[in-house]
Parts: C-alpha cells; structure tokens; sequence
C-alpha cells in the first residue's frame, strides 16, 4: 500500500534507517532512543528533562580521532589525505620491489595495495569526520537546550565549510531529521494539553536556525504523523485513541502553520498518506484555531472593548486561518458571558428578600448592558476589527432556556418602571434603551408591547386618578388636549387609553347599578360630568349603556316577556316603565333591548311550531304568536315608545273612517241599482204604436246603451285593480280591516330567520285558513270542518310579526291560487280539446281565485301544450303522426315549436317529402312543400329545399329505368304509377332531367300513360317534356291509342315469335 511504502521510506530511508552510507556503529546507537516507539509526545519530554538529558538528548562525546579530525581544518584534512595516499602508495611500491628484486609489476603491485589500504583508511577517516560533524550539530543543539533563541545558528552554518561540505543536508540530512524530529515532539503538547499559540513560531525559527530545508522537515512532520497513527491503532482503549486523535489534529494545525498554507498543500500530503477528507482536515484546523482564538479572549473584559485589541485579534485570526463564522460565534460567546454577568447580579438583586427592594443597581446593570450593546455596535462598522461585534443575543447561553423567560420580563418591566418613577415620564431614552434590552433578551414584539402597555397603563390610570381628585383635569380648558400630552408623555397610545376611559366609565356605571339598583339625579350628573372630562363621545356611551344597562334591563325583560298573552296585564307595564325609569334608558336603547329579548321569545315559539307533526297544531301556535305580538308586544312597544302609541291611533281611526265611506258607497251603490231597476221596469211596461213611438223607442234603447259604453271602462279599470290581487289576500285585508285591535310593527323576525323560512310559515297558515281544520274520526276516517273565515284576518298580522312585506305576502297568495287553479284546469284539459265550455269554466274558477289573465293563460297553455306532447307522443308511437297533423293543430292554436323539437319537424317533413315522391300519385306542390310547409312547421326555407333536393338527387333518373322496366314487363300499373312519381320528382325538381337512347321506348311510355290517365292533360304535357317529345309525335301517339290499335313494340316481337 501508498502508506505503508511512505512510512517505510520515512523509517528506514530517513530518520531511523541507514541509507546508502552507513553511520559508524557507535552513531546508530546513540540515534536508536530517537527512533523507536513512543507513547505520548509530552512523555518523553518529561522523561528526558527528568533525566537532565533535555529535548536532545546528553551532549555527544569524541573519540580521539574524531577529537584530531574536528580540530583540523578542511586543507590540513585534505592535506593529511593527499600525503597519506602518497605515503602508502611510495611504501608500497617500495616493499614491492624488495620482495621481487627487479620485479616492476610487484613494485606497482604493492603501490596498488598500499594505495588500497589508504583509501580504505580514508574513507573511515571521512566518516569520522562526518561523525564527528554529527556529533558537534547535536552538541549545539544540546547546548542550545531546545530554546531556538537560544541556537547558535553561526556555529551551524560553519560546520559546511570546516568539514568540507557544501550543505549540512548532503551528509548531515539524517542527523538534521532526527535533531528536527526530537524538536517537533517536544514542542507539541499532550492530547490533554491546548496549544499555547507559539509553537508555529518556535518550530519556524528553529527550522530556520538548524538550516533543514522544508522538504527533509516536512518528511519529519509526515513521520510524527505515522507515529501517532500507530499508537492509535495499537491503542487498547478508546480514550487512548481519541487522545492520539487529538495529538494528530494538532500535528496537522501546527504543520500548516510552520510551511504556510500554500506549501502545506504538496509538502504535507496528509489526505493521500492517511487517507483524509477534506472535511477531517478543515475540522482539525478548525477546532485548533478556534482553541487558540478562544485562549486569546481568556480574561475578556469591557475594558478591553477597544479597536487596539480587537485589531490585534484580527491579526490572530487572520494568523490561525480561523474563519469569520467561527470567530463570530467566539466573540459573541464572550459578549454573551459579559452581559449574562451583569444579569446575574441584576437578578440577584431583584429576588433580594427585604421589605424595600432599591431596584437602583439593577437598573444600573441594565443600563451597562446597553451601554455595552451600543458600544459593541459602534465598533462593527470598522471592518478591520475583529469579527462578531453585531447585536448581542442571549441565545446559546444559560439565559436562552425557558425557565429564565419569566426573570428577564421581569427584568425588561423593572427598567422601565424604574425609569418612569425617576424621570416621571416615558421618554424617547427609555424606550430606546426597551428596544435594546427587547433584542439583547430575544423578546417577542408582541410580548414586549404587551410590558409597556401594562406599565404605560398602570401609570396612566394613576396620573389620571390624581389630576382627577385634585381638579387638574376639570381645570383644563381642553380635556382633550390634556389627555394628549398625558398620553405622549408616557408613550401611551391615544386609543388604548380612550379605552382606559371607557374602562373606568364602565366600572363607574357599574357600581352604581349594583348599590342600588337605579341612578340617582346626582349620579347621573357626575356620569355626564365623567364622560366630559374623560371626552367619550355619544356612540361609545351608548355602547356602555348597552351593555351595563342592558344587563339589569334584561333581568326585568326575562320576567315580563315570558308571561302568556292572556296573562300580560297592567302590573307588568308598571314594572317596564319602573326599570326604564330607574337605569334612565334611552327610549331607542329600551326598544332595542326589548326587541331582543322578544325576538328570541319568538324563536322559542317558532321552534314549537317546526316540531309540531299535524298542520292544525302548527296553526294553533302561529295564532300564538301573532296573540303574543298583539297582546304583549304591542302594549310593551307603545309604553316604551309613545310615538307608536298615538301613529296606532291615528291609523284605526284612518280606518274606521274607510270603513264609514265603504258603508255610505256600499249603500249608494245599492240605492243606485234600484233605481236602474226601476226605470228599466217602467221602459218594459209602456208601448206604444207609431212612427213617432217606435222613433221615441230606438231613442230610449240607444241612450243606455251609450250609458253602459260609457261606464264599460270604469268597470273594467276596477275589476282589474281588484282582479291583480288573489281572492285569498281580498280576505285577509277585508278581515284585517275589521280588527280592532292593531298588531305592532316594529318587533319581526326579518332579522332572526331567512325569507324563505318566513314565507313557509306564512304560507303553512295560509293553508290552514284556506282548508279548515281537519278532524279525526275512527277508523281512519276524518272530516274537515267549516272554514272559519275569521283567520283570514289574522294572516296580515302574521306577516307583519314575519316581517314580511307586501309584495312577499302577494307571491305567496299568488303561488297559491296558481297552484289551485292549476289544478283545477288540469282535470278539464287532460284527455280532451279545450272547448269554448271548458274555456268559461276556467274563466269563473279564475275570477273566483283573483288570477289575472296573464297567469292563467299560462297556466293554461301549460296544461294544453302537456296534453298535446301527449298526444303527440301517442301518435308517433303508432306511425299516425304526419306533417297533416302537425297543420291542423298549428291551425287550432297549439304552439308547434314549444310541444315538439326542431329536429322531429325536420325528421317529419323528410319523411312527409319522400311520400309525396314516392306515393305514385304525381303530386307535388311545390310551394306548398317549400313555403307554405316549413313556415306552419317553424322550418327554414333553405334547409326544407336542401331536404328536398337530397331526396330527388340522382332518383328522377333510378324512377325512368324502373318504368322502363315495367313497360317491357307490361305492367300498366307499375308503370302509371312509377311514371307519377317522375313527374313528382321533376315538379319537385324541374332542373333535373332524362337522357334515354331508344326514341320508341320513350314513345311507348308516354302512350301507355296516355293510355291510363288520358283525362290529366297537366300530367301529360309534364311528361311531354321530361320525354323531349313534340307535339306532332304526342299527337300522333294519341290518335294511335284512340285507334285502339297501339301495342309495345315488346308485344309485337313477342307476337312475330308465337307459333299458335
């Protein structure tokens, strides 16, 4: 895998394993305690500075050779080499040619060996000089004791050049790594431990001052990273792994911190290593940075609500790489803790048990909030100042739980009471500081108007309490203009203290009704003196009265209403006038109140009528409440309104001066007829003889005459105002007329109930007077006694208590007496024609039922055209129905297009068309067919022509073959009667036409038609020209068939063929 051949790359080929050049043995085994397992990084720095060894380790000591080696200069090194391979190269040479005398191969043998030797010996000489490099870094660093102020980075930077390096990296990067890595463990903290901030820094100065480049240094970050992940696999617990989680956040922080985060990205590559998301790293970098942030706020306090400080901490998130969002919510955090400060003491001192609370502080602290608010929101314009300086908010803390709601409203009421009590006044301030400490609590709008509407209240009712006791306010030129200010100084509004106002009448008025039951001349003067100063108008008192008032009227209403017609007597009128008397109601306001209650006492007893089963129980309460109106409502509305009283008065006496002129025209009506009566029984007695009598005579009968035309208008202008009304209403206005007492109008039930519903009950009782009361008997049997035609009197009553007004009643009669007189003509028009009998009959029933001509001849017409759909339908189901019918019923009247659709009349009329082309009789008129026809059937002109052109298209031509055919048959008959109808067809349609080859065929046709209807000359010369035969040829055809000698030339051939 990707990982583990990194790792193993990162052990073995850099700081703990040997690489190509090995480090002399006594080096390994100092560099082995660098480079095995560790458990916690702060662990093994605790136990190295235990031991006195620090961050590297003890200081490193130097065997004599590589003490000499140090202490030489890089020439004198090179040097001591150049000379000791000379050396050995001349020894060898030389002990060569001793040992084969005059041998010079063996001497350049030798030199070779010696050579050999002594660049084996260099070569160990140039790892101890590597080693003794080695070993003088890491004294430094020792000495250094792990402070990077504290490095001497000279001293390092000189070691290239004495040991003949061009860069530590080139023979020292092992060493470098492992100094670099014991650095790095030691500068991060434990997983229990936060970051300080300043390891960045010290791990940058001290990469800087050790000269590792960033790549080998990244290479130790990506080791330390392995190492953590080991250790927390190998963890057995699991807080063991979540603590080398934590150390491995930290690792990742700091590491993009050191490199900046530019390099970090292809230095570092922690999502390809350890297989990360993106999402793992942000959260790393994220959690640290706001740890590190947050440890900068520590100790936050108003004062330092500077832009020096809160520049600084800008400066640091910008450094952490911290996002905006985060540090928000940090510093809002810490603005939250601030005011959560304040509000505990202001609570502390709000729930102090002492009998005189000095709320005072609290209010201080609450000013402090605000003032801190203001502040806060005065430094968030500078964009350069840190984030989250907005609008403090309590959500997220302690005082965001419900339970605390109840102690910051109660905190939000003591600042404002407080305030009002110092400065004697709402002002501008105050509400403005309210609105602060609304938005800093998280109080709703309405839950904060609901606070200062409490208080603003409370405090008016106060300051209106005294200016009222001490005469400020009746002192006032303008009460209202008083108020105002009133209102404005404490931020009340205008209309909630009009209803404060109102309130206070309300309870005024109240109280005096429960002491003592009536208002006395002296209250009533102080309620008007109240309502003057207070500046309630008229409407809203009465709305008052209505309601405080009305409650004790009701009480004597409940009592008196509820008494029965026969029962309602004087003692109850005294009552009434008493309580009107006693609450000084209002004459409008008393009627109202009475309407009610006695409107509701009438629904009672329209419920009683709805649930009776049987007609005459219902009509017996109707009659209820019509008694109740006439006997109860109408003594109560005359008492309470006197007005009605003297316009009842006027209105019988109106009536019983009609009744007077009635009676005087009745009588002179009658002395009239008699008169009549007597001079024409003196005209019938005397005769006489005579021109002159007989002159005298005609005289006397014309004069008459010219009388009855004269008076012929006058009649009948009466019996048609008389005759608009149904006779059923005729009644129950003569019956109302003769009552003496007279119902009110000012109580109904328009209000209480639908017009429909109104008008059902009206007609119920209608009903009920026009049938009579319907007895049982047994066995089934019942019997209707007579009419009472009193009731009829009591029908206008009724719809006056219905509310109903004339022209409602007036459907309702009308409705009525149609259905009657439907009725009645349906017995005479069903299953007969409507004679002239039948006519007058229907006529006397109409009269006698007051319908007016119109509606009766609908009904009427109705009725017949239903007949006629009958019989219509009758016929059409035999086959008998034809255009003939149809014709002799437009002629008797019948409305043609109301009794029968279109479509049947055209169906009708084809068919009637295509009998008349095919009937063999010859006949067709065709404007008969085409005008007279379809104009008796309401049909158009066009379409009976389109009907009959479609049947005689291409038929005119089918008819002549089919004679044809006859006329080779023999058959006369056929073929008269086939020819006839080609003359029908051709009357029907002259532009059609006949084209036949054979002249003689032609020739026979016409002499066999001649032959059978020589008497119809019309027929012929219509044949004549649909044959295209001359006159010469017709007349000789003639003279040939009254020769009797004609015969087909098919006969003659059948002739020439027979033998016997």
């Amino acid at each position: 895998m990707r990982v583990d051949r990194v790792s193993t790359r990162s052990v073995t080929g850099g700081v703990c394993g040997a690489g190509k050049k090995q480090l002399l043995p006594e080096r390994r085994r100092e560099r082995r305690k660098f480079c095995g397992p560790v458990t916690r990084l702060s662990t093994r720095a605790g136990a190295e500075a235990g031991s006195g060894y620090g961050v590297f380790g003890p200081a490193r000591e130097m065997d004599g050779v590589e003490q000499t080696l140090a202490s030489l200069s890089h020439t004198a090194r090179l040097g001591g080499a150049v000379a000791l391979v000379a050396g050995a190269l001349g020894v060898g040479y030389v002990t060569g040619g001793k040992a084969v005398a005059g041998n010079p191969v063996a001497k350049v043998a030798g030199a070779a060996v010696s050579g050999g030797v002594a660049a084996v010996a260099l070569t160990k000489l140039q790892e101890k000089t590597y080693d003794a490099a080695a070993a003088e870094l890491h004294n430094i660093c020792v000495a250094a004791g792990g402070d990077p102020s504290q490095l001497d980075s000279q001293a390092i930077q000189s070691l290239a050049p004495r040991y003949g390096l061009e860069n530590l990296s080139d023979k020292l990067g092992l060493e470098l790594k492992r100094i670099y890595d014991a650095y790095l463990s030691s500068v991060l903290p434990s997983s229990d431990e936060p970051l300080k901030g300043d390891e960045p820094n010290k791990i940058k100065a001290f990469k800087e001052a050790l000269g590792i480049d960033d790549g080998a240094a990244a290479e130790c970050h990506i080791e330390l990273g392995n190492r953590l992940k080991r250790q927390r696999l190998e963890s057995g617990s699991r807080e063991g792994g979540l603590q080398e989680l934590r150390a491995f956040q930290k690792l990742v922080f700091v590491s993009e911190q050191v490199f900046g985060e530019k390099k970090a990205k292809f230095l570092l590559p922690w999502k390809r290593v350890f297989n990360l998301t993106d999402a793992q790293l942000n959260l790393a970098k994220k959690d640290n940075a706001s740890s590190l942030y947050n440890s900068k706020l520590e100790g936050f306090t108003e004062d330092l609500l500077n832009e020096s400080f809160l520049s600084e901490l800008r400066t640091t998130q910008q450094q952490l790489g911290l996002g905006d969002e985060t540090a928000s919510k940090s510093m809002q955090k810490i603005l939250r803790q601030e005011v959560e400060k304040k509000l505990d003491g202001a609570i502390e001192v709000l729930n102090m048990r002492v009998r005189e609370r000095d709320l005072s502080n609290a209010v201080t602290l609450l000013e402090g909030i605000v003032a801190l608010n203001r502040k806060v929101l005065s430094l968030s314009e500078n964009e350069n100042l840190a984030c989250g300086l907005a609008q403090i908010s309590l959500y997220g803390g302690k005082y965001a739980a419900d339970t605390e709601r109840a102690n910051l409203k109660a905190l939000y009421k003591v600042f404002i009471e407080e305030r009002l009590a110092k400065e004697s006044c709402i002002s501008s301030a105050t509400v403005a500081d309210a609105d602060v400490l609304k938005l800093i609590f998280g109080m709703g709008n309405k839950e904060a108007a609901n606070v200062k509407h409490a208080i603003a209240s409370k405090a008016y009712r106060k300051m209106l309490a005294a200016a009222y006791r001490d005469g400020t306010l009746e002192a006032q030129e303008s009460k209202a203009t008083w108020l105002q200010q009133l209102c404005e100084k404490i931020s009340f509004d205008a209309e909630e203290a009009m209803e404060v106002n109102l309130e206070q009448y309300r309870m005024k008025l109240e109280s005096l009704i429960e002491k003592q039951g009536a208002i006395s001349d002296e209250e009533d003067a102080e309620l008007n003196k109240i309502q003057k100063l207070l500046c309630i108008q008229g409407p809203q008192i009465t709305s008052l009265n209505e309601e405080v008032k009305g409650k004790a009227f009701n009480v004597t209403l409940n009592d008196i209403l509820t008494v029965t017609a026969d029962a309602f007597g004087s003692s109850e009128i005294m009552r009434l006038r008493k309580a009107v008397n006693n609450l000084r109601l209002e004459k409008d306001l008393a009627l109202e109140l009475a309407s009610r209650k006695a409107r509701q006492q009438m629904m009672t007893m329209v419920q009683r009528v709805r649930s009776q089963r049987n007609q005459v129980d219902a009509a017996q309460e109707l009659k209820k409440i019509v008694f109740y109106s006439n006997f109860v409502l109408t003594p109560l509305v005359e008492e309470i309104d006197p007005s009605i009283a003297e316009e009842n008065k006027k209105r019988a006496q109106q009536q019983e001066v009609m009744e007077l002129m009635a009676k005087a025209q009745e009588e002179a009506k009658k002395e009239e007829e008699a008169e009549k009566k007597a001079a024409e029984e003196e005209g019938d007695a005397s005769t006489t003889s005579g021109a002159w009598g007989l002159e005298s005579e005609s005289n006397a009968a014309e004069e008459p005459k010219e009388a009855e035309a004269a008076e012929a208008p006058a009649a009948a202008t009466s019996s048609s105002t008389d005759g608009d009304q149904p006779s059923t209403l005729k009644k129950a206005k003569q019956g109302d007329s003769k009552q003496k007492e007279r119902g009110q109008k000012v109580i109904t039930l328009k209000e209480e109930m639908e017009i429909r519903d109104r008008q059902d009950l009206y007609r119920q009782y209608l009903l009920y007077c026009m049938q009579g009361e319907v007895r049982k008997l047994g066995m089934g049997s019942s019997i209707v006694l007579e009419r009472d035609e009193s009731e009829f009197a009591r029908l206008i009553q009724l719809g006056d208590v219905l509310g109903l007004t004339e022209a409602d009643t007036m459907q309702i009669h009308q409705s009525l007496a149609e259905q009657a007189f439907k009725n009645q003509a349906q017995q005479m028009v069903s299953g007969s024609a409507m004679t002239p009998e039948k006519r007058e009959a229907l006529k006397e029933i109409q009269t006698k039922l007051g319908l007016n001509d119109s509606v009766a001849e609908s009904v009427i017409k109705g009725l017949v055209d239903k007949n006629v759909v009958g019989n219509l339908q009758a016929l059409h189901a035999q086959g008998l129905l034809t255009v003939s019918k149809l014709r002799e019923m437009k002629a008797s009247g019948v409305d043609i297009d109301s009794v029968m659709k279109k479509e049947a009349r055209e169906t009708l009329f084809k068919k009637e068309v295509e009998k008349m082309l095919s009937n063999g009789q010859g006949i067709f008129d065709r404007n008969e067919v085409l005008v007279d026809i379809p104009k008796e059937l309401g049909i158009e002109e066009k379409t009976a022509k389109k009907f009959v052109d479609a049947s005689v298209k291409g038929k005119l031509r089918l008819l002549f073959v089919q004679a044809i055919s006859f006329l080779r048959q023999g058959n006369g008959a056929e073929l008269t009667s086939t020819v006839n109808n080609v003359i029908a067809c051709h009357n029907a349609v002259p532009d059609e036409s006949i084209a036949w080859k054979d002249k003689d065929e032609l020739m026979d046709v016409y002499a066999f038609f001649y032959k059978n209807s020589a008497q119809d000359t019309e027929k012929l010369g219509t044949l004549q020209g649909i044959l295209s035969l001359t006159d010469e040829e017709t007349a000789s055809l003639k003279q040939l068939v009254d020769s009797g000698k004609f015969s087909p030339i098919e006969q003659q051939n059948e002739d020439d063929m027979a033998i016997f």
